[in-house]
């Protein structure tokens, strides 16, 4: 249960700070914008790393273990990981949100 609160918090964060991303953009601050992006995905990785027990606040960490247990293992396909990046707005319900709340059903 406490890897599950811990999980959805995190989602939460990484949903927030994903927020910051359009800002930066309007604003034409792209650096700022990049570095929101990778804050939030590796906040999301973070997430699902959670709910199997794994935490780090190492970024080499969090990636390490997420290609260990995810892809390499073809939880995740990277592929369509690749296109949620690069599309978000198309991919954010369809992709991450349906692999998050199917882990709860």
């Amino acid at each position: 249960m406490v890897n599950e609160e811990m999980s959805k918090q995190l989602f939460s964060d990484a949903y927030d700070i994903a927020n910051d991303i359009g800002l930066g953009l309007f604003a034409n601050q792209y650096d700022f914008a990049v570095n929101r992006a990778c804050a939030s995905a590796l906040t999301a990785l973070s997430s699902v790393l959670c709910l199997d027990g794994f935490s780090s606040d190492s970024e080499q960490e969090v990636i390490s273990q997420f290609d260990k247990f995810y892809i390499k293992t073809g939880k995740f396909d990277l592929e369509v990981l690749v296109l949620y990046f690069l599309f978000p707005e198309t991919f954010h319900h369809l992709f991450i949100w349906v692999d998050f709340l199917n882990r709860f059903n």
